[in-house]
């Protein structure tokens, strides 16, 4: 059963529409909005609890979809996120797609049923190059014939360009259970794009300390805004605080009389921050 089940009354089968899914080990969560409203006339949030493999993640995303009727209608368009560390970001004037493996195995894992996909980010002129298994990308090419595939450090990149365009250095990190993207910004420009694992907060803690010694940063003079699908874990949240300047859970203001409060839209970041 989900843990969130919204579901609009105005949801209706062949009205134009659009898909978004976002998938981790920790959970399936899918929204479908009017294409012409952009209205949120359903949001479904399903968790998963101890997933260790990633075979056993799929089987969970096949299984859901298989029994969600309103994931089997037709759609303007689909947009699917995957949660992972498996990315990398390659310079525009270096890219050519004939390379795609080169570059994601100079730093990543290409496991043998994997694919790759790219995106292209215009704020910082590169390519996120990800890894996604094969398997996945089906199920949802099932669904829409041209869905599109996205890793969530392109949204936190972007979303930390248009944010940080002072002198002061910002930091804008996606928090979820088991790892963390740390995104740092400078004047409209990329400092660090990384990921780190963590298993408690002295991890979470020591890994962000260590980031800004290698850089030379002070994280007093730091404020770190958070996402993530682990932002109700307050007490990591709490053990950073006094190392930074402000910790935020940032206002995410929609026009689409969305369901979720505004924790949970900063929890499912990538449906409402994506195409923004």
């Amino acid at each position: 059963m989900p843990e969130i089940n919204y579901i609009n009354p105005l949801l209706k089968k062949n009205q134009p529409k659009d898909l978004f899914a976002q998938i981790s080990m920790d959970g399936f969560s899918y929204s479908i909005r009017s294409s012409e409203s952009k209205q949120i006339l359903l949001f479904k949030y399903f968790k998963f609890h101890n997933i260790l493999l990633v075979d056993e993640m799929l089987r969970k995303v096949e299984n859901i979809i298989d029994i969600e009727d309103a994931i089997k209608d037709k759609f303007t368009c689909a947009d699917v996120v995957c949660i992972s560390q498996r990315s990398t970001l390659i310079p525009e004037e270096f890219f050519k797609p004939e390379y795609l493996k080169k570059y994601f195995e100079f730093s990543q894992n290409l496991a043998e049923f994997d694919e790759l996909h790219y995106t292209y980010i215009p704020e910082i002129k590169a390519y996120n190059v990800f890894g996604l298994p094969s398997f996945l990308c089906n199920i949802f090419y099932t669904i829409h014939p041209k869905s599109t595939f996205h890793n969530q450090s392109t949204t936190l990149i972007r979303k930390g360009i248009r944010k940080g365009n002072d002198d002061h250095i910002s930091a804008i990190m996606g928090l979820n259970n088991g790892f963390f993207d740390l995104v740092l910004i400078q004047n409209g420009n990329l400092l660090l794009n990384n990921s780190f694992q963590y298993t408690n907060s002295t991890d979470f803690v020591y890994f962000f300390l260590y980031t800004c010694k290698q850089l030379k940063i002070n994280p007093a003079d730091i404020p770190v805004t958070v996402f993530g699908e682990a932002i109700q874990e307050k007490s990591i949240i709490e053990e950073l605080r006094p190392q930074v300047r402000t910790i935020e859970i940032p206002q995410i203001d929609i026009s689409d009389r969305s369901p979720l409060d505004n924790k949970q839209r900063v929890q499912f970041y990538t449906h409402f921050l994506l195409n923004s």
